[in-house]
């Protein structure tokens, strides 16, 4: 399989000019992989499992930086057992790979602030901004984070002396280095289009986006979709022992500070997506593993043989993992056996399709009326340009005089235009596409 780079493409208003322009760091990754690997559906994710990887270790050098060692390994544990991580590592929720990228390096950035304020070594400045930029050239803003937690942490030991915060000032310098080129660069080349995306991100705040919306409970509802069924009824009273456990205390209030002031930004936004606040995952499951630790630490305290203790906390440590991983949920969703397993199924489908275009039509065809968005699929597996539309007559001339190939995708010609279908470079290509609008 290869990816060929398309000289011919056309719009016809359904994508957003911002799809042209979006910050692209996590696209790069999967590019970088495709070119040291190969093109497939493994190296495509490749990405995703490396950095969701990582993201144990991260966990656990946080939790023993802050509390103890016991509390490091805990959040690692929850980490690598997190059912929702699993699940947009998969691709089995919307925004996969950028919601990866863009969790990993906003925990990075915390997490080298951790090492920062723990070592004072200026490795971790230049590391903070590194990965606060690869943050916010992932998706946006929100990415700079860290800062807050920082400029707050800043604050309880300097107080107003703006000279302390310099080291601040030479890692914001390296984030603004990382992510200025490319926005300098599609305001330059696509002013109209640029400005346009950034009014439309704005409008996410003020308005419900494409019917994205919710009361103000909307993510303590939606809580147990990224932690677990009864996970929204702990958080409180798990962060107010992380609260009193974090050994820096200036580093109390820093830390707290950043899943509270992300949940309660979405919080305020109109739109609103359950996986938005999963980018502070990392406070929120060292959260639980305080919490953990310090059950377990009680459990110790009983008086009874330690054999009995330690084989208690093993099941109780299984259970927990168990109800984190949820795995009947992942065999539902993802087994080819489950029935109602619809989503497995259509995308397997439509896969010996697009392979099949690939076997029958020349180089040069480009391909029309894919269903709903699926003709991303259809691109990565036959390596066609494709679209979800049907051509109009005067962009099928602009293909012909370039000298394309059109395919299109219907089981009934009579539904089809006249000049489709007397026109002998259109093929009808009699299939159908499943799957969703």
């Amino acid at each position: 399989m290869m990816i060929r780079s398309f000289r011919w493409h056309m719009t016809d208003g359904i994508v957003p000019p911002s799809g042209c322009i979006s910050n692209p760091y996590f696209l790069w990754q999967i590019a970088l992989s495709f070119k040291l690997f190969g093109v497939n559906e493994f190296t495509l994710r490749l990405p995703s499992v490396i950095m969701s990887s990582l993201l144990v270790l991260i966990g656990y050098r946080s939790g023993k930086l802050l509390v103890n060692q016991q509390v490091g390994f805990y959040t690692g544990f929850l980490i690598c057992t997190s059912f929702f991580l699993i699940e947009i590592t998969s691709g089995r929720q919307m925004v996969d790979h950028n919601d990866v990228a863009f969790l990993f390096y906003t925990s990075a950035s915390i997490w080298s602030w951790v090492e920062y304020i723990h070592s004072k070594k200026k490795f971790w400045i230049i590391l903070i901004g590194l990965f606060a930029g690869f943050a916010i050239l992932c998706k946006w803003l929100v990415g700079l984070l860290v800062y807050l937690g920082w400029g707050i942490y800043n604050i309880q030991i300097h107080r107003l002396q703006l000279i302390k915060y310099k080291e601040i000032f030479y890692s914001l310098l390296i984030t603004f280095t990382i992510i200025l080129p490319w926005q300098f660069l599609i305001f330059t080349r696509y002013p109209a289009e640029a400005s346009q995306a950034f009014r439309y991100n704005a409008l996410h705040f003020t308005e419900e986006i494409e019917g994205h919306g919710g009361a103000v409970w909307f993510y303590f509802n939606h809580f147990q979709d990224l932690y677990g069924k009864i996970a929204a009824y702990f958080v409180i009273p798990a962060l107010i022992i992380l609260f009193f456990k974090i050994k820096n205390r200036p580093m109390r209030a820093a830390f707290l500070a950043l899943p509270i002031a992300v949940y309660l930004f979405f919080t305020l936004a109109s739109t609103k997506i359950p996986g938005y606040p999963f980018i502070v995952a990392l406070p929120i499951l060292l959260s639980f593993a305080v919490l953990l630790s310090l059950v377990f630490d009680l459990i110790r305290k009983i008086p009874i043989k330690d054999r009995i203790t330690g084989t208690f906390l093993v099941l109780l440590a299984v259970v927990i993992g168990y109800l984190n991983l949820e795995p009947q949920r992942i065999i539902e969703k993802h087994s080819l056996n489950i029935v109602t397993n619809e989503y497995s199924q259509i995308q397997l489908h439509n896969k010996a399709i697009f392979q099949e275009l690939t076997a029958t039509f020349p180089e040069n065809s480009v391909v029309f009326n894919i269903k709903g968005r699926h003709y991303v699929e259809c691109m990565f597996y036959s390596g066609f340009p494709s679209y979800s539309f049907i051509p109009s007559e005067e962009q099928l001339n602009e293909l012909i005089a370039e000298g394309r190939k059109a395919v299109v995708i219907a089981t009934d010609r009579d539904q089809l235009p006249d000049y489709l279908t007397s026109n002998k470079n259109v093929i009808i290509f009699n299939r159908i596409i499943k799957g969703w609008e």
